[in-house]
């Protein structure tokens, strides 16, 4: 099977040539996203922010319902005296 071009006699690919051609872009192209896949999930484990083992969900996932509530509370308790106006 040749498949590279002759010095100006080359009239094109065959229906088998095209064929194989293109099942090798398709294996490569499958390589190259299990490759991918790999990388993301490398990144998700090794970085703290992506996945379920982020920082952020550990510690949204600790507090229940009263403590944002109590949260949110002391918050407002000291940011709202800065907007009222002074008489």
């Amino acid at each position: 099977m040749n498949l590279t071009p002759n010095n100006g006699q080359w009239k094109g690919y065959t229906l088998e040539e095209l064929r194989y051609r293109q099942a090798i872009v398709k294996a490569r192209t499958e390589i190259e996203k299990y490759r991918l896949g790999l990388f993301v999930e490398q990144v998700k484990e090794h970085n703290a922010f992506f996945g379920t083992k982020s920082v952020f969900s550990r510690v949204a996932g600790a507090f229940s319902y009263a403590e944002y509530a109590i949260l949110a509370y002391r918050i407002a308790r000291k940011v709202f005296p800065a907007f009222r106006k002074k008489k």
